[in-house]
């Protein structure tokens, strides 16, 4: 057995707004009954082919592809691909009268935390494709006439929810996480290979909290592909699918398959000498961290130059290619915010402007070609041009192929591959992989 860091310290919840398939987190906010602020999104969501945004006062709105009732509209017709589906003709989701207070949409899902009575906890609603009992519902159906809860906390409320390749999870009020959905390499942390959530006896009180040690509270939870990173304490912790070495741990050995993985043989991801985690990112089959000192770094699959290290090979699979000798990300300046898509990252720096590496197959990365970024050391640093949007960023999320990020001027632009109408632009066209799309030529979602 390969060893990391043993977990330290208790940690205290943190009230956050979660967004996108990546856990991309943003800064919680108060919703008032009478505010003279307007009702502006606050955050974004990138799924596989879908995106979303929560606006300030609790709406959700949902756009893209909805083959599985993923936009939680009543239908399966996709939206933002075709004139006239945006802006006010694109119907708020439906939460049971409820209003959202965090969002995250999975590869074909989406969920939403529903505060009760204004709090800041709550419940857990989700809707679209259930084939692994993603939605926690205790059926194998998906769901497309509204958002749909979860009955996963048996009491205990959420403060917050993300939702991965085919399987969600949720940090509960006391600290613990709940997970549910496919469960073939261990990302449920819950010592076996049996996916939860088809069945009403999977769920509630008979859904165990992943155990991650005596007296250890988490702070956030990142769902990814298929692997599931949690902050606790000020350290990260990750389990499930490890082929790439995405959990942080000198291995490629899947973690959280045996009860002994868990616990006390959850091991924490070596960040480097003095080091420690503001928040956690798992993407595809890689995962990021933003740190104490606001640098980033990244581990796991490094094909297309995802991790930004300047090459292609992955990282984390070794002892020795972690700790001090996994180099941070040179992006020319610190961070505020990491999301990890598929196969590529995206990060806002502290001058507000968005920086993107990885594949760029559709044009994710923004740049207005092609070509991938991050698989030399020229391509990084001073080198790697911001994403041109026109006006700083606020918030990031990255999906499957597309990102999307809310801006100073509190517009919502979203750039990559569109099949499916996920850039809400009214037509199936990609954005930025071609030059002259960026910028002021590329237009804000209408919501």
């Amino acid at each position: 057995m390969n060893a990391g860091k043993s977990m330290l310290g208790r940690a205290g919840l943190c009230s956050t707004v979660f967004a996108g398939a990546a856990g991309c987190a943003l800064p919680a906010f108060e919703k008032l009954d009478h505010s003279p602020f307007p009702n502006t999104v606050v955050a974004v969501v990138a799924g596989g082919l879908h995106s979303g945004a929560l606006f300030r006062y609790g709406d959700v709105k949902m756009w893209g592809g909805n083959g599985d009732g993923q936009l939680g509209l009543g239908d399966t017709a996709d939206r933002g691909d075709s004139s006239g589906e945006m802006g006010k003709r694109l119907a708020t989701v439906d939460l049971g009268g409820g209003i959202a207070d965090g969002l995250t949409a999975g590869a074909s899902h989406t969920c939403a935390l529903v505060p009760e009575k204004q709090g800041k906890a709550g419940r857990i609603f989700c809707g679209g494709s259930n084939e692994s009992g993603q939605l926690g519902t205790g059926s194998a159906e998906d769901t497309s006439d509204r958002l749909v809860f979860a009955d996963l906390t048996g009491g205990v409320l959420a403060t917050a929810v993300t939702a991965g390749g085919n399987h969600t999870c949720a940090l509960l009020k006391d600290g613990s996480i709940k997970c549910w959905g496919l469960n073939d390499s261990g990302q449920l942390g819950l010592g076996d290979q049996a996916s939860r959530g088809r069945s009403g006896s999977d769920m509630g009180k008979n859904l165990p909290p992943v155990d991650l040690g005596r007296g250890h509270e988490a702070s956030q939870v990142s769902a990814g592909g298929s692997h599931t990173c949690a902050i606790i304490g000020s350290q990260v912790a990750c389990w499930g699918s490890n082929r790439s070495g995405q959990l942080g741990i000198g291995s490629t050995e899947d973690r959280g398959t045996d009860a002994s993985q868990m616990g006390k043989g959850l091991f924490a991801v070596n960040l480097g000498r003095g080091r420690s985690a503001r928040r956690v990112s798992a993407g595809g089959s890689h995962t990021c961290a933003l740190l104490d000192n606001d640098d980033i770094k990244c581990w796991g699959a490094n094909s297309r130059g995802q991790l930004g290290t300047g090459d292609t090979e992955n990282h984390g699979n070794q002892l020795e290619e972690l700790g001090d000798a996994l180099r941070p990300v040179n992006l020319g300046e610190r961070a505020v915010q990491v999301a990890a898509g598929r196969d590529f990252t995206c990060a806002i720096l502290k001058s507000g402007h968005v920086k993107c590496w990885g594949a760029n197959d559709y044009g994710q990365l923004g740049l207005g070609d092609k070509d991938d970024r991050g698989t030399d050391p020229s391509h990084m640093g001073d080198a790697l041009p911001a994403v041109s949007l026109g006006a700083h960023a606020k918030a990031i999320a990255a999906g499957t192929g597309h990102a999307c990020a809310v801006l100073s001027t509190d517009e919502v632009k979203c750039w990559g591959a569109n099949s499916s109408g996920q850039l809400g632009l009214g037509d199936t066209d990609f954005r930025g992989d071609d030059p002259g799309e960026m910028g002021s030529k590329l237009p804000a979602v209408a919501l």
